[in-house]
């Protein structure tokens, strides 16, 4: 059994993990994915195509800063099974913005009212210019209208500020991107989406440290008061963020969190929850955070990111071999992805990183 903790931490960190059918679920505990790849203006009709089979988001998929990509990759499963059935139509909506980030939360909010919770967002270098793409899914958790969004641009001390204001709202960060506020993307602000899941105030604070050794230490500083990581991303050529916030209610037992620097081939079944990875110095090696679960275990899939086709997309028989070796090991049946970001890998290939994480029974 997860501790409470934990499952707090999972709620901040795990906000992709959309909810596939209710009713399927419980029969499967294994799922099957799709992977689907197009441009900002494609994009919905894409996902409604995979909708109509019965599928989820469950991740959109970030591009690190060295990674200039004119479409958007979208992480979708369902319940599998052996015989034939029929699935549920999932309908989505794709929310685009302007690549400043400008009123970005509110586009969100007025979304969610729609009765549709947060699958994630990605800064997309699109034609004529970057724009903002999220991808929201049905809140099955929720009554209509009772689910908030708002942003923050996190650059200076007003906005950092004006996110913790938010949290006194009972906002909790759930998601990060840079915006195009710079033509150099390790320059660029970053914009941090907050969700309203509390009635009472949630404490926020961002750390930036110059490397892992005072990462870990401000982290651990942090940990001892009750926050908990929700957000890393890297700013500049060494400057590390974290995002951590406070929930009302004080565990019983609180997250140990570590901070890692490794060869990215090492996570890849190692035990804990993951919280995110960074790429740090020119040698390969990464910063990874993660919750510190022996219970759990973390598991990697690369693969090949195929090129978009002449109608803004790339096909469905393309992106196959992504979705099947995502689900393919039937040991993995409680396996979830949690995290996809788009890299650089052998001769500046693009590839889609993907992480799920195994949670105990």
């Amino acid at each position: 059994m997860i501790h409470s903790s934990l499952i707090a931490a999972l709620s901040i960190i795990v906000f992709a993990q959309a909810t596939v059918p209710s009713a399927a679920h419980a029969q499967s505990a294994r799922l099957e994915y799709r992977a689907v790849y197009a441009t900002p203006q494609q994009l919905q009709l894409v996902i409604d195509a995979a909708g109509r089979d019965g599928f989820t988001c469950v991740s959109v998929a970030r591009p690190e800063l060295d990674v200039r990509l004119t479409g958007v990759v979208v992480t979708m499963a369902r319940p599998y099974f052996e015989m034939t059935h029929v699935y549920p139509t999932v309908p989505h909506r794709v929310v685009r913005g302007l690549g400043s980030g400008g009123e970005f939360g509110a586009l969100l909010d007025r979304s969610a009212a729609d009765g549709n919770r947060l699958c994630g967002v990605a800064l997309v270098d699109a034609s004529p210019g970057p724009v903002l793409v999220a991808v929201m899914s049905p809140d099955t958790e929720r009554e209509l209208g009772s689910r908030h969004y708002a942003s923050a641009i996190l650059g200076s001390a007003d906005r950092v500020a004006q996110l913790a204001a938010l949290g006194q709202q009972g906002f909790v960060p759930v998601a990060a991107t840079p915006i195009n506020d710079n033509r150099v993307p390790e320059q660029r602000h970053w914009m941090v989406v907050a969700e309203q899941t509390a009635t009472q105030p949630v404490e926020i604070v961002v750390r930036a440290r110059p490397g892992p050794d005072a990462l870990n230490k401000a982290i651990a500083e942090s940990a001892a008061q009750g926050f908990i990581c929700s957000l890393l991303w890297k700013e500049g050529l060494t400057s590390l963020v974290v995002v951590m916030s406070k929930l009302p209610v004080n565990p019983t037992r609180r997250p140990e969190f570590v901070v890692d620097t490794i060869d990215p081939a090492r996570l890849n079944g190692k035990s804990g929850v993951y919280i995110g990875d960074l790429p740090y110095l020119s040698d390969g090696q990464r910063v990874v955070v993660t919750i510190n679960d022996r219970s759990s275990t973390m598991y990697t899939v690369t693969d090949p990111l195929p090129p978009l086709g002449p109608r803004d997309s790339a096909s469905v028989n393309d992106l196959q071999p992504l979705g099947d070796r995502l689900g393919s090991d039937r040991s993995r049946d409680r396996a979830r992805v949690v995290a996809s970001t788009v890299r650089r890998g052998p001769k500046d290939a693009l590839v889609l990183h993907t992480v799920l994480v195994q949670l105990p029974r």
